[in-house]
């Protein structure tokens, strides 16, 4: 729950794009905690990407992603 660990943590990185998650991220971004989303551009909610301290657009970031991961497997 990253609510209860917010002690632990100075930011937070969350993987979705759901609607459910804008009251949670406000909630943690209360406590002073930094909250990073990754997500897909048109599938992560508009009001979330806005509260959010950084989005990741994960569509336009896939390509280094992809070549990172083939660097180290090779």
């Amino acid at each position: 729950d990253m609510y209860r660990l917010t002690a632990e943590y100075d930011t937070a990185i969350l993987v979705s794009g759901d609607q459910d998650f804008v009251y949670p991220v406000d909630l943690i971004q209360q406590q002073g905690k930094q909250v990073n989303i990754v997500g897909l551009d048109k599938m992560t909610n508009d009001e979330l990407k806005g509260i959010c301290n950084k989005f990741y657009n994960l569509s336009a970031i896939a390509s280094d992603i992809t070549q990172e991961y083939y660097q180290y497997v090779a």
